[in-house]
Formats: structure tokens, sequence, C-alpha cells
């Protein structure tokens, strides 16, 4: 799941570089293309890269929070297209 995450964190975070923006708070990379580059991704993938960010917390740092199979499935093939 993490790793799902990741490679779509990464991939936001080396798009903004490319731009001259260096954003290494997560909260903010997943707010800044949600605002300012919705054009490059649709609804349903910002949806999804917000998601992604929750889902990360709830695992890594929550023993208690589970993440759903499905967004978990979903995570796992949008990181592939990513």
């Amino acid at each position: 799941m993490a790793t799902a995450y990741y490679t779509i964190y990464f991939s936001l975070y080396a798009i903004l570089m490319r731009i001259w923006i260096k954003s290494e708070i997560h909260s903010c990379t997943v707010d800044f293309v949600s605002e300012y580059l919705n054009e490059f991704f649709d609804k349903d993938e910002i949806e999804l890269i917000e998601d992604s960010l929750k889902a990360r917390i709830d695992a890594q740092y929550y023993v208690d929070k589970d993440v759903p199979d499905e967004l978990y499935n979903k995570l796992i093939a949008f990181a592939h297209i990513f």
C-alpha cells in the first residue's frame, strides 16, 4: 500500500520539481496538484490521489484502521499507470 502511494507521490514531486516548485509536505503537494494542475488530471484521479494520502497515513500510523480492499486495488492499478 505504501509503495503504491509513494510511487504516486514521488511522481507528483518530480513534476513539481520540474516546474521549480519544491514541496516536501505531502498534503501540500496533493493540494497543489488538485488546485493548480487540475487541467492535467481528471476529478477521479485527483480524488484517488487524495484518498491514497489518507490511506497511507492510516496504514502507517494507525494499527486499528484498515484500508478497504477496493481502494487498495485501485491504488495498485493507478500507481502502475502513473
